[in-house]
């Protein structure tokens, strides 16, 4: 069976899944642009490979013999098949890569569990028996101790649901109890964070890092999410996980730095100008700390010129990893 047949066919179950009442005929025809004939022989697909019947009943809204198609109450709530063309197969094996962090026995059975229930609701090409993507994690953290805690936490997002938490900040040796409002976890650069609200700071949000979680206890209570909550607006300006206020940031990159970078989006407002023997990229973004990595991982081939604080910032870690070269001799 060829790919448009199949992408007609599950056009066609999500169109009838949309309305219990059924679809009528000439509505089918006008979305998929296609003839009676043809839609016919893509009911009768459906039926043969899908195992789904669609059924056609009287329309008392459309003129004489039209007619309605419609699922029964089970088949309307199954998930429809779906076809996966070479960019969403690619899309998907990388996904699927992102739970690279997880590393323990429990965790890897819920991944392949996960992995096992994708597969058996899609039609893939069964001749592919080797992974065509892989997602390396170098450096990315390990969270194969914590399979009670990442549990609780799915179950509290699931049912907007509160929690009380230990939590280690870090550089503390001491732990602070309180309540929060798990609202989003997030996934960024190997390590995994959650947007929380704290209902005893009028619900302002913060960002709390996984691996700093001692216990995580749901509460009963319940919660609402504010309607107006949005994760990508809360963390747009950031540049990494941290949320502060923007600022715009110049640097002057060379070399590898040049080429590499000038590829890349590191804020809003990005704008590269080529020079002579180097780039100057302007972006805006918050998160001082998290561009002064960045800034450092360029090495000799990235000079800060705006904020000053940020100058200031790689001017003294530069400084200090002079003297420690000078120390160690």
């Amino acid at each position: 069976m060829d790919y448009k047949t199949i992408k007609n066919m599950t056009a066609l179950l999500n169109i009838l899944q949309q309305s219990e009442r059924g679809v009528p005929l000439r509505d089918i025809r006008q979305c998929l642009k296609l003839s009676d004939r043809n839609i016919y022989r893509l009911r009768d697909s459906i039926s043969e490979h899908f195992n789904i019947n669609i059924d056609s009943k009287p329309d008392p809204d459309g003129p004489t013999n039209s007619k309605k198609w419609v699922l029964n109450d089970k088949d309307i709530r199954s998930p429809v098949p779906l076809f996966l063309d070479d960019e969403s197969w690619i899309m998907l094996q990388l996904l699927l890569g992102r739970g690279g962090f997880f590393r323990s026995k429990e965790q890897k059975e819920i991944e392949d569990k996960l992995r096992s229930a994708i597969e058996s609701n899609f039609l893939k090409d069964k001749t592919r028996h080797f992974k065509t993507s892989y997602v390396k994690f170098t450096g990315a953290r390990n969270y194969s101790g914590i399979d009670r805690i990442l549990s609780s936490i799915g179950a509290c997002l699931r049912k907007n649901e509160r929690a009380r938490i230990t939590y280690r900040a870090a550089f503390s040796e001491a732990d602070k109890q309180y309540e929060i409002d798990p609202y989003t976890l997030v996934d960024h650069g190997g390590a995994l964070y959650l947007i929380c609200a704290v209902p005893k700071h009028d619900g302002s949000l913060i960002r709390l890092s996984i691996d700093r979680i001692v216990s995580f206890l749901p509460t009963g209570k319940n919660f609402s999410i504010p309607a107006d909550y949005d994760p990508e607006l809360h963390l747009g300006d950031s540049f990494g996980i941290t949320v502060e206020e923007p600022v715009r940031v110049t640097v002057r990159l060379f070399g590898e730095a040049a080429f590499y970078e000038q590829k890349r989006i590191w804020g809003k407002d990005q704008t590269v100008k080529q020079e002579e023997a180097s780039i100057l990229l302007s972006f805006t973004a918050s998160g001082k700390y998290e561009i002064l990595r960045w800034i450092l991982s360029c090495g000799k081939n990235a000079i800060v010129l705006e904020p000053p604080e940020l100058v200031r910032m790689v001017r003294k870690e530069h400084e200090g990893s002079i003297a420690r070269y000078e120390q160690s001799k």
